[in-house]
């Protein structure tokens, strides 16, 4: 018998149709009104197949990786990963990364969640000016499994008007249609960075740590 893997795939926000039907089915027609939010969670074991074969299964036969999540093994539990920084917590964006990690992992600094009989405990899980290869660690305390990331996002040039603009936003003489203007460029850019990006090794640098 060989070697079993497991892959958990679920959709993600925006696009989890499913589940979004389920919970509306579950509160208006069960009654159930205090549930806020249900989760659709694939799970397939696979055995029999090459590693290469399932590397390329498990993104595009299990899973499209635009819209879906993928899950190896084991589901993570949100507050059970910590993360390192390069970078101290007031040099640059890296307090503002920190918020947007914690918002994702439920990873809290000193001042998080102390838990209730020492379980959900979130503060303490954030480490900052730590040495490591890229700007971001995430270790998942259940099984040890530990990824480095860091983003190049000059990589995904801004456009040509946006410079000048956020100068003037900046100093506060930016008109309404130049804010308008400016922040439409903003969003643009963000959403070539999370659609066509998303999957770009240039971009984005993920290196499972042995």
């Amino acid at each position: 018998m060989g070697t079993v893997r497991r892959v958990f795939v679920e959709k993600r926000k925006g696009f989890d149709v499913a589940a979004q039907g389920l919970l509306h089915d579950l509160r208006d027609n069960l009654g159930m009104h205090t549930l806020t939010s249900v989760r659709i969670i694939n799970r397939y074991d696979v055995e029999g197949i090459s590693d290469e074969a399932y590397s390329a299964a498990r993104m595009t036969i299990f899973a499209e990786p635009p819209v879906d999540v993928i899950y190896d093994e084991t589901l993570p539990v949100r507050g059970n990963v910590r993360v390192s920084f390069q970078h101290p917590l007031d040099e640059g964006v890296t307090g503002v990364i920190a918020a947007v990690v914690g918002l994702l992992t439920g990873s809290a600094q000193d001042g998080g969640f102390k838990g209730i009989g020492g379980q959900f405990v979130r503060r303490n899980l954030q480490a900052f000016g730590v040495q490591q290869p890229l700007a971001l660690r995430f270790t998942r305390s259940d099984t040890g499994a530990t990824v480095d990331a860091a983003a190049e996002l000059s990589r995904v040039p801004p456009h040509p008007e946006m410079p000048e603009l956020m100068r003037h936003c900046m100093r506060g003489e930016a008109d309404a249609a130049q804010a308008r203007r400016f922040g439409e460029l903003w969003q643009q850019r963000v959403a070539r960075i999370l659609l066509e990006h998303w999957d770009d090794p240039a971009v984005f640098h993920l290196t499972a740590v042995a």
